[in-house]
């Protein structure tokens, strides 16, 4: 009863790929010794044809705790819900804050003609803070699980785009151009980790262009 079988090769039953010992196969007497009564145990098969890795662990969770799967499944559902949800809010409040800074380089590029040296240090200062923003986004997006891979490419498209007005909009120099290439290295690796291997191939491309 203390023992929860994971199976990660073999077949049960099959005599050349057995999985299961001698001791879950068979009834344990009272002494501790064998016998020839056939034990049918209950696993949680983590190959990809059984239940897959993340059944089984849900399945092992269950019965290290003691509560049916379908409990441990409402569970997991619900925490990875709540993930979404602030996720998402965070994405929102970010979305902001980027439509501000583009707000921001709008207003600072209409006054360049009257105060143009200022201008120009206000729009440096605030592709410095886009970049940030979005190295660190790029950052957490590949070492975040369960964010939809569709989010992460949207969020990043609209960070890119917003890095490339405040350049436009402004006089570059090397650093800024440092940084804009280190920038779109991390939404590379990035990209392809969730998958998106053209995008993740044009950032890298772009970022690669620009180092150069």
């Amino acid at each position: 009863d203390c023992v929860i079988p994971v199976i990660f090769e073999g077949e049960p039953g099959d005599p050349g790929r057995e999985c299961f010992p001698p001791a879950l196969r068979f009834k344990v007497a009272s002494d501790g010794t064998l016998t020839d009564q056939h034990e049918e145990p209950i696993a949680a098969d983590a190959r990809p044809q059984g239940d897959g890795k993340d059944l089984a662990k849900l399945k092992l969770v269950a019965g290290l705790l003691g509560v049916r799967l379908d409990e441990i499944v409402r569970r997991a559902e619900r925490a990875r819900r709540r993930r979404l949800r602030n996720w998402v809010g965070a994405l929102a409040v970010l979305t902001v804050t980027f439509a501000g800074l583009a707000l921001w380089a709008e207003i600072n590029r209409k006054e360049a003609d009257r105060q143009r040296r200022n201008a120009v240090t206000s729009l440096n200062a605030a592709t410095r803070t886009s970049n940030q923003l979005i190295y660190d986004l790029a950052l957490r997006f590949r070492n975040q699980i369960g964010i939809p891979s569709a989010i992460v490419r949207d969020i990043l498209n609209r960070a890119q785009q917003l890095q490339t007005e405040l350049t436009a909009s402004g006089q570059t120099s090397p650093d800024l151009q440092h940084s804009q290439g280190s920038v779109l290295s991390e939404m590379a690796l990035t990209l392809l980790s969730i998958g998106d291997r053209a995008g993740a191939f044009e950032a890298a491309d772009h970022a690669r262009q620009i180092l150069e």
